[in-house]
């Protein structure tokens, strides 16, 4: 085949995938618009890898003056040159605009890959959240369950909350009245805002970056709401509390996948956390803060991760964590109707 041909066949496969991608989000837009809107779903998850040739990720940002898109490519199975991959991305993104009746110019896409270690932190897995991209400055502030919260669909990978633990949020507010709560890796704090609003008495938010953490203090500001934020590694804080004898009701823990950060350097992991590796280590420090009675709802977003919860309670037990603990997959409770039938993180509430 000549390069005249090769270019015109991918022309031509550009052209149809982006129809479909157009008939797809057409079809998904009408089934989740009136149900966002009833619901309260101010971001939602319209499109994940459905077909197989346009492996994007997108979600839907609205408010009542906007609307905008935030996605991801991932590795598409075939070969590309670069000029290639703009070009598909430009009509894919086109495609999206006119299904959605938005301006090209609302569309964020971002490119994933994903991480191993050792690699530049590019993935959701980790890193995603605190990689800031080169341009872009486009923020809106989105309603979830009534409450507000800003998101940045331009200048990060990730935009500040995920869809997919909305239901897990709710559960959490209604969970917190006049309890004490933890919020470890908070990010933008969405999880504390929840507890907060709900009633807890106070609501501790650990995170070892500065730029989250002020984002934290927007998001509870807009909801007029008090937490107590603290910069910190995780796992010295999990070291140090426990010395200091701190307790709390509720603890939740949605830690990356992988980390390797510099900030990590010189704790108990060595500076490196691996969460199949390392789950019950950092189980066993939250366990030892919580009381009597007390729940930690633990999620975890990586492929293949395997809880073996009979291990996990004979190693609980061993350590004298606890002996009456019980553990709860969750997943199915906080699956919400954006995310059937798709990926998203495996949830379980410990029970102490």
């Amino acid at each position: 085949m000549t390069e005249n041909e090769t270019g015109t066949a991918a022309s031509s496969r550009t052209e149809d995938q982006a129809g479909m991608l157009f008939n797809r989000l057409v079809k998904r837009r009408r089934h989740l618009g009136k149900w966002a809107v009833r619901t309260g779903a101010g971001v939602y998850r319209l499109y994940d890898r459905d077909i197989p040739e346009i492996p994007l990720v997108l979600d839907f940002y609205h408010n009542d003056r906007e609307q905008a898109v935030s996605g991801a490519l991932y590795k598409r199975p075939y070969e590309k040159d670069s000029g290639e991959e703009e070009s598909w991305l430009c009509a894919m993104k086109a495609a999206a605009a006119s299904a959605l009746g938005i301006s090209a110019e609302n569309i964020f896409l971002k490119i994933r890959r994903r991480q191993r270690h050792g690699d530049p932190l590019t993935s959701k897995e980790f890193g995603a959240r605190y990689q800031k991209e080169a341009n872009g400055a486009f923020e809106m502030v989105i309603k979830e369950n009534g409450l507000s919260f800003a998101v940045n669909l331009s200048d990060y990978i990730d935009t500040g909350i995920f869809p997919d633990l909305r239901l897990l949020r709710k559960i959490i507010m209604g969970e917190a009245s006049g309890k004490t709560v933890l919020n470890l890796f908070c990010y933008t704090g969405s999880f504390s805002v929840y507890a907060a609003k709900g009633g807890a008495r106070r609501v501790d938010s650990v995170d070892m970056s500065s730029t989250y953490l002020k984002w934290a203090g927007r998001n509870c500001a807009l909801n007029g709401v008090k937490i107590w934020p603290e910069r910190a590694d995780v796992f010295r804080f999990l070291e140090r509390a426990e010395s200091e004898g701190r307790r709390w009701d509720i603890i939740i823990a949605d830690p990356p996948a992988f980390s390797n950060s510099k900030k990590m350097k010189g704790n108990p992991l060595g500076g490196v956390f691996d969460i199949k590796r390392d789950y019950q280590f950092l189980l066993s420090g939250c366990l030892a803060l919580l009381k009597e009675s007390g729940k930690l709802f633990f999620c975890v977003n990586a492929r293949k991760f395997n809880l073996d919860t009979g291990a996990l309670l004979s190693a609980f037990e061993h350590s004298g964590a606890g002996k009456n603990l019980s553990v709860k997959d969750i997943s199915g409770q906080v699956r919400d109707e954006d995310f059937k039938g798709r990926r998203m993180p495996v949830c379980y509430v410990v029970t102490k």
